[in-house]
């Protein structure tokens, strides 16, 4: 069969066109909190490992101590904001929008349309992580930072 600019196509029948559709489903809440526990865990704990070992040089190489007055400990909080959105981005972006979370409970990350996500899609859902009140938003049917991002989170 051709088209009216004389391309060869082919008729598609019922089940190739229900083989073509994906089938997507939200994840539970139940599952969410899982990740959201899981993740939370290990990604304070690298951000923590990252920021002392960052602090410990620093004072090595100075005479500076971990004192509320000296400059350690805003530097301390920066480093480990970014070893937690180190986490997440990295593992979201280079993971097929998979956390070590996500893993566990077969979810990942997609876009609103069910593209993959980018890296800026990624990172902004890292930096939406750190505003206050943002676990929260879970309680909700969409958490902020799928709502702000145009994501979710869905199960295979």
């Amino acid at each position: 069969m051709q088209n009216r600019f004389g391309d060869n196509i082919h008729e598609k029948g019922l089940i190739e066109d229900l083989h073509a559709i994906q089938y997507t489903r939200k994840a539970e809440k139940t599952q969410r909190f899982v990740n959201y526990v899981v993740d939370y865990i290990i990604a304070i704990s690298l951000g923590v490992m990252f920021s002392l070992g960052i602090v410990l040089v620093m004072t090595a190489l100075s005479d500076a101590t971990f004192d509320e007055d000296g400059m350690l400990v805003p530097l301390f909080y920066l480093t480990m904001g970014i070893g937690f959105i180190a986490y997440y981005t990295g593992f979201e972006y280079g993971n097929g929008g998979r956390t070590v979370g996500k893993m566990i409970t077969a979810t990942y990350a997609v876009r609103a349309d069910g593209s993959p996500l980018t890296l800026q899609d990624a990172f902004l859902r890292s930096l939406c992580r750190l505003v206050p009140f943002m676990r929260f938003s879970g309680f909700a049917d969409t958490p902020w930072h799928d709502q702000w991002t145009n994501t979710m989170v869905i199960k295979r």
